[in-house]
């Protein structure tokens, strides 16, 4: 399967000209381009954004999208099933299914002696500022 038209290929060999951040996030290879300025604070923002989630669910999600992404279509959907419902069999599934029963908030050890304290389906997630995150 090819990434980039043929011509950007051929243009990138023969030049030597590597593509622009503008060309890389047109084609897909990137999911957003900030200024140096700008970099660290949307890589923190990005990093505490992932770390609100169960790092159990991370990593299952990670490997079902390993294992499923170069599967056709209804073999990939199998896999993601098989980690759905390994996923769904773990506390901290359990934990957020009562956290939304119970209209509260949810807690998941994130790293020992941390936790993370949120809401279930993408409301706000609050995380000390002296975090060891930050």
């Amino acid at each position: 399967m090819r990434h980039l038209p043929q011509g950007v290929v051929r243009r990138m060999f023969f030049t030597g000209q590597p593509l622009s951040s503008e060309e890389a996030m047109r084609f897909g290879f990137l999911d957003s381009v900030h200024d140096s300025a700008e970099l660290a604070a949307a890589a923190m923002a990005r990093a505490r954004g992932i770390a609100t989630h169960s790092p159990q669910a991370l990593r299952l999600g990670k490997a079902a999208l390993n294992e499923s992404e170069p599967l056709p279509v209804q073999e990939g959907y199998a896999v993601e099933q098989r980690y759905t419902l390994r996923l769904a069999r773990t506390a901290d599934a359990r934990e957020a299914l009562a956290a939304r029963r119970e209209k509260r908030l949810f807690v998941i050890e994130v790293l020992p002696l941390f936790l993370c304290i949120g809401r279930v389906h993408g409301s706000p997630v609050r995380i000390p500022q002296n975090s060891p995150r930050e």
